[in-house]
Formats: structure tokens, sequence, C-alpha cells
């Protein structure tokens, strides 16, 4: 098992690719450089099945229309899917025109996602979108726009709700200290690390 980090669009969104040992992989939050996920696939010779998305805002997930149309079975939760068709992807906030589709996979939260015998489960964290959510896979957490290295995700934006977000934040501090957290934008930490120094994990 391998996993890869590109960086995508003009607000720096990072993609992630989990590739198993036969070479096929599941992309997290594509974002939205289609021609950087084809060349990464290409590059490294694996094959993208499945594209999970945390949350539904654009600069996570603009190519999936795109993808779709290759192929790549695209997963959402059940409560953010509106963000493929609506003013909720916030693209138009950012001059953008977002490509509608519908997901192939919904899911919800408890859900382990079987995927190229990988498995990933669902931690819903609701608070920077409506449906944002978290996959944990093995001792690795790809939390999206919820947790980043010192810091939180933004909750002043259509979805967003502070109060929830710090809720959500309490399930992420009964994860072993050791568990690696790959953040939606901004580098890598753990679990440990958030627990001595991000003020958000202390607040009620």
């Amino acid at each position: 098992m391998k996993i890869l980090r590109k960086f995508s669009g003009e607000i720096l969104s990072n993609v992630y690719f989990v590739i198993n040992d036969e070479k096929r992989a599941v992309v997290i939050d594509p974002g939205e450089d289609y021609a950087l996920i084809k060349k990464t696939e290409k590059e490294n010779g694996f094959k993208i099945d499945y594209a999970l998305i945390t949350h539904g805002h654009f600069d996570h997930c603009m190519c999936a229309a795109k993808l779709q149309a290759d192929g790549v079975k695209i997963a959402i939760s059940v409560t953010d899917e509106k963000c493929f068709y609506s003013d909720y992807n916030l693209a138009a906030d950012f001059g953008r025109e977002f490509p509608p589709l519908k997901a192939d996979i919904l899911f919800d939260d408890g859900d382990t996602l079987h995927l190229d015998g990988m498995d990933f489960t669902v931690i819903a964290t609701p608070g920077h979108s409506e449906g944002a959510c978290c996959f944990l896979f093995k001792n690795a957490l790809f939390s999206g726009d919820t947790l980043f290295s010192g810091t939180i995700g933004a909750t002043d934006k259509l979805g967003g709700d502070y109060a929830t977000l710090i809720k959500s934040l309490k399930k992420l501090k009964t994860l072993p200290p050791e568990t690696n957290v790959y953040p939606g934008h901004g580098l890598a930490t753990t679990i440990e690390r958030e627990l001595k120094v991000n003020p958000y994990f202390k607040a009620k």
C-alpha cells in the first residue's frame, strides 16, 4: 500500500492517492485539476477506480464529473451529495462553474467502504459543511477540511456551523495518538500533535 499526495488548483487543495499492491487506486478529494489526476495516474502506473469525497466544496471535487466519465466511481456522503448540483459546492462564490453530477456511491457515518481490497471507515464530522466526513484507513485519517495542522476548517460559508464542528472534533480526539492525519490543505500531522497544540481540541 502507498499514499501519494499532490496539490490541486489555485487554493492548493491536497489530493491523495491510496494505491494497493496491484496498482489499483482510490483518489481522495480529486480537486479541480483533472489533467493533474490523469498525469499522476499515468506517470505512476496505477489505475483509479474510485474517488472518495470528504465534502462537496468545489476545490475538493470539481473534476469529479470528468473522472466519472472515465469510469471512476464517485462516492460522497448522503448529506453532501446536494453539493454536486447546488450552490452548496461554493463554486459560484469563487467565480467557478461546477459541472453537476450524481454520485455512484452514497455513504453515512460508520459505514466501511471496501474498495480495491482496502477498507475506509467513514467518520461523519459535520461543521465545515453539513455532510463533511473523514476517512480512516489503517492508521491514516483523511480529514478533509475538518481538521488541519494546528487549526480547523472555516465555518462561515453555506452549510457551515462552528458549534457543530467543535462537536465533531470530539470523535477525532478518541482516535489513537499515533494516527497520521492527512488534511485537505496544508501539512500532515498526527492526533497526538493536535491534542497538544490545536486550541480547537480544547474548545467546549
